[in-house]
């Protein structure tokens, strides 16, 4: 006896979930698929842009685009909350007892810093900076500040914005030049 395999009907919710999913996953349709249990290839194909279609078709196509492109800040919305919630929950369990079995708390730790990484990319959020980044940061602060400084002795005046720029067009002129010589 042959098995009549019945086609799936997905709401916009449940599209616009998937969606949402594979934002948070990084871009991942794999890693999507598993977390939403949806199957990799239909969604790859909502990922990809929809296909030509006319008439009947087309309109339907179209409408069910916009019902999924209005549930998508909602769905990431929710997701990114659940998210917020599991990282709390990881974060909480953390207690002293677990710290002696170092193997729980780097568990509950990595699963709770996953969770955040993904909550961040759901609300477009951009990552902390690191801490190259503050130690950069800080060198064009104190910079900007001895320019302000310079110019001031010098009789002239230039706000500490401006000062900023100009670090920030040197930094700029350097790494093309960089490029240029590496080519």
């Amino acid at each position: 006896m042959k098995m009549i395999r019945q086609k799936r009907s997905w709401t916009a919710a449940e599209v616009a979930t998937a969606l949402a999913m594979v934002q948070a996953c990084g871009g991942s349709v794999e890693a999507a698929s598993r977390e939403c249990g949806v199957p990799v290839r239909t969604l790859y194909r909502w990922v990809a842009a929809p296909r030509a279609r006319t008439g009947d078709s087309e309109r339907r196509e179209t409408a069910r685009a916009r019902m999924v492109e209005a549930a998508l800040p909602n769905a990431r919305a929710a997701l990114a909350d659940k998210l917020e919630r599991v990282a709390n929950r990881c974060f909480d369990a953390i207690t002293p007892a677990k710290v002696r079995a170092s193997n729980d708390i780097r568990a509950l730790a990595t699963s709770g810093a996953i969770a955040i990484d993904k909550m961040r990319l759901l609300r477009e959020q951009p990552p902390p900076p690191t801490e190259a980044e503050l130690k950069m940061a800080d060198a064009v602060s104190q910079a900007a500040e001895a320019i302000v400084q310079m110019a001031a002795q010098a009789g002239r005046t230039i706000s500490l914005d401006d000062a900023r720029k100009q670090i920030w067009a040197i930094q700029l002129k350097h790494s093309e030049f960089t490029l240029v010589q590496a080519d």
